[in-house]
Formats: C-alpha cells, structure tokens, sequence
C-alpha cells in the first residue's frame, strides 16, 4: 500500500487518535459554511478505507481508497456541497453523484501532491435534504498510474451534516458569499488549443482563492492570489460543448460558484486531425504495454502510448481521409514493423536508432489516397536490425488529413 504520510499501523494509536478527535470535535465551523472532517460519523463508507495522518491535512487526516466501487456518502441538509480531497501523482479517478444521479468524473491526479484540494463543488441547491457520495471508479489517467481516491473533508453551505455530529457550530460575523464572474471566454465562443481563463471576484472580507471547473471538474490547483486566471489546454478534452464554472472563497470559507459559461471546443484545426493511440484497436491486448512520456524519456502526444515485442502484435486504425501518419520513435532497444495499407504491404519500417529523440515523431506516412474509408495496420515482425537490444514497436497517434 502506497502512503502519503507516516502509516499509524497499531490499533492503540488508532484508538487514541480517534479520541483526541472526539473530543475536538469533527466540524470546523466557518460562518454558513459547515466543515465536514471525513472521520465524522456522518460520513459512511463501502468498501476499505484506509486512515492517514499529515498536519498539512484538514483536521489532520484523510480516508484513501483503491477499492473498485468504494464509496463514501454524507447525508447533509442545505443549499450546497463540497468535497475536499487530495491531488496526487497516484491520484484516480472519482465519481461524484448528488442525490443519485451522476454529476462529475473527476481525475484526482496531479504531478506533485495538494492537499486540501477542492475536488467537486455545487451550490444553488434547494434548501433541505441531500446526499452527496463520492465513488472510487477503479481507473486512472494516461498521466496517471494508480487508482487511489482521498477523501478529506466535506463543507456544506447553509445547513449540515444529517445525524452527524454535535461539535459544528456557525459563527454569526461575516455571512456573506463573494460575488464571482468568468470574464473570459464569453458564453458560446469556440476555442481550441491552449485557452486563458479568467474570472473576477470580491467579497467584503476579501478573496482567499478562486478555482476553475470544466463540466465540473476542476482544473488543476486553486488560484490564490489576484488576477484570477487558469491555463486550460483543450487538447486534452473532447470536442463539443463544455461548461465552465469559477468557484471563489473567503476567509470565512464562504463559497460561491459563477453562473455557467458553454464554450465549444474545436482542436481540429485545418490540417492533420490528430487521433490518439487509443483510437486503434490492439491485438492481442494483452501483449500491448502502456506508459508515458516520463516512463520512455520521450515526449509522447497526450503524454501516453504503447508498445509490444510479440510476433504478430497488431495495431488497427481505421479512418477516413486522403491520407494518414503512424506516431511513435526509434529506439536502441526498437524493431522492424509491417505496415499494412488497406489490406496490402505498404512498408517495412526499422524502427532502430542508437538514442531517443526528444519527442515523438512520423514513423510512416502515405497520401494521395481516395477520399473514403482506410484501414493502416502496424505489425510487430518480432525481428530487428542486428545492433538493436529488442524488437519493440512504438504507437502513439494517427495524424488523418
């Protein structure tokens, strides 16, 4: 088991740990905003959790979980729900449902580690009863490499947890939820590529933070300091039509979520569409390895791509266009590919160098052909050039024009 801190393995520290909690009480107490902590008995679980305990941690611990289908749900009265988690390099990715249906897929990977990230926020809610419940899903992202999935806390605006327990306490003074606004981009704009976003916000007792949420994900770490802005590549989000959402907080933990913006995304650009290796179809499966830019040394397209060395080992990639590319990189330790066009030989490809570009690159490309349905196939030979080490066989996208 992997750990984000020093593992408390002896059930009397448990046990005493537990206590000590129990008698500070599990709520902190923010003006209408009601802090939750993940050990309340509020909070029930399915599945193994397991505890871990950091001082950077709200109320000094965190429930993780790599359980498939694991959840934690709280039951909570009021008119909006947050859930603190964690971001981590072994972060995986959640579902969140609200009162039983399915609201947010949200990727808790990050390259380095935050703590006390705001990993889901809703407001706006109808004043009364709901259930927020946080899934593990039992994936990760081709950034990623685990599955785990943290919960830290909970904070509900205007009410609490249902049956929870007694210590929370609202705080009469400074009640007011800033006001916040996505500046850009402007409501029904198209974007591609790599898109600032913006958003103003104030508040009378001043603005801690402000984070940005695509279809109710958040992007990335919360911005804390002014002007409030993001950096969002579209490349890594399917086309179509997004929601974007500013949640901004205060140092009372007033929190209050922009009205929505719908932007469409269109990353194809004129010229080669850009399909990743996912796009084809591996056979046998089993024989296809996948990794990462930081696993091979190479900078992948959408950091991720796979390789295999068994004789026979297929990549399928259908398309329609006049013409198509094979993404992927020689190497000391790379084979000898057949490529196949439509059913016939188009190419045997060694794929051998001494060293590693610095990036993927076109390992075959052919034009020309008729507008239409294509099919490219790329055949591991199981055979190398003789200085090669082994007869891998990289893929990592398609480019269709």
């Amino acid at each position: 088991m992997k750990s984000i801190g020093p593992a408390l393995d002896t059930r009397r520290t448990l046990c005493v740990l537990s206590a000590l909690l129990a008698g500070l009480g599990w709520f902190q107490a923010t003006a209408d905003t009601l802090r939750v902590e993940e050990n309340d008995p509020a909070v029930v679980y399915a599945g193994t959790w397991y505890s871990q305990y950091r001082s950077d941690l709200s109320g000094g611990s965190i429930v993780e979980s790599p359980d498939l289908n694991g959840t934690a749900t709280l039951a909570f009265s009021g008119t909006g729900v947050a859930w603190i988690g964690f971001r981590a390099p072994w972060g995986g990715i959640a579902q969140v449902y609200l009162d039983g249906g399915l609201k947010a897929t949200v990727d808790t990977y990050a390259p380095a580690e935050q703590a006390q990230a705001l990993m889901y926020s809703v407001g706006g809610l109808p004043s009364g009863p709901h259930v927020i419940k946080i899934k593990v899903t039992g994936t990760w992202s081709s950034s990623g490499c685990c599955v785990w999935v943290v919960v830290d806390a909970f904070d509900v605006t205007d009410g609490g947890a249902t049956g929870g327990s007694k210590h929370g306490h609202k705080t009469p003074h400074d009640t007011t939820a800033p006001t916040v606004g996505i500046t850009s981009p402007s409501d029904g704009t198209t974007v591609s590529g790599a898109v600032d976003l913006n958003a103003a916000a104030s508040d009378d007792g001043g603005v801690v933070g402000v984070q940005f949420l695509v279809d109710g994900s958040p992007l990335g770490p919360e911005d804390s300091a002014a002007p409030w802005s993001a950096a969002w590549d579209t490349r890594q989000t399917t086309d179509g039509q997004h929601t974007l959402t500013a949640v901004a907080h205060d140092a009372a933990g007033n929190r209050a979520t922009s009205a929505p913006v719908t932007v469409g995304v269109n990353n194809r650009a004129p010229g080669p569409a850009r399909f990743e290796e996912r796009s084809a179809t591996l056979a046998p499966f089993s024989a296809w390895t996948a990794t990462n830019s930081a696993g091979v040394g190479v900078t992948l397209s959408g950091d991720s791509a796979v390789y295999a060395s068994a004789t026979g080992a297929t990549a399928t990639f259908p398309f329609s266009g006049t013409g198509v590319s094979w993404i992927g990189f020689p190497c000391e330790r790379c084979g000898i590919a057949r490529v196949r066009l439509d059913g016939n030989v188009a190419a045997m490809v060694d794929t051998y160098a001494p060293g590693r570009p610095s990036a993927s690159q076109v390992m075959f490309s052919a034009g020309g052909l008729g507008a239409g349905s294509h099919t490219l196939v790329i055949e591991v030979t199981g055979t190398m050039n003789p200085v090669s080490l082994a007869p891998y066989i990289v893929v990592d996208a398609f480019d269709v024009m």
